[in-house]
């Protein structure tokens, strides 16, 4: 990805095109660039770009936007990387809630209750599973892309395969 910095209206160009990974940013900094022209085969103008290196994070965020941005645009990306993460760990990636068809009321509402206990319980067992070093059991090295439910839920069945108890814990590790 490129960016052409101060380019955004269609004016003339406001300096060279930069690739992003070489625009410099430090651990805990964020650098509003502002109205940018974006990626130089298309030079798309009108948006705004936001570069974010959170401290523990391996890579920075490159945030495009079609409107300018501030702090909130950050709050609301971390939300959206949360929800989009559960709907993946209540869909297709996890509980496969769709597959039920279930168009009664009360017996949905019954099985989502079921499903957050276990869900919160498998968010917990994988925050042990990071905490007690034991990630590499059930996670790639090379590509750290599980969610704590998913570590929790794979741990659990790498438990079961090999016929150990299962462990049982509702406390938070802090």
């Amino acid at each position: 990805m490129r960016a052409l910095p101060g380019a955004a209206d269609g004016a003339a160009d406001g300096g060279d095109w930069q690739a992003l990974c070489r625009m410099p940013l430090s651990e805990g900094q964020t650098r509003f660039v502002g109205a940018v022209r974006f990626t130089e085969l298309h030079a798309l103008a009108g948006v705004f770009l936001v570069m974010h290196g959170g401290r523990g994070e391996d890579e920075p965020w490159y945030l495009i936007a079609s409107r300018p941005v501030g702090r909130q645009t950050l709050r609301h990306y971390r939300v959206r990387m949360w929800t989009e993460a559960l709907y993946g760990d209540l869909k297709g990636h996890g509980f496969d809630l769709e597959a039920t068809h279930l168009d009664d009321v009360g017996r949905l509402s019954r099985l989502v209750l079921g499903v957050c206990l276990v869900f919160v319980w498998l968010l917990v067992l994988g925050s042990v599973v990071v905490k007690r070093g034991l990630r590499a059991l059930v996670d790639r090295k090379s590509r750290r892309d599980k969610s704590y439910f998913r570590l929790g839920w794979d741990y659990l069945k790498h438990r079961l395969r090999l016929g150990e108890a299962i462990p049982i814990r509702f406390a938070p590790t802090l």
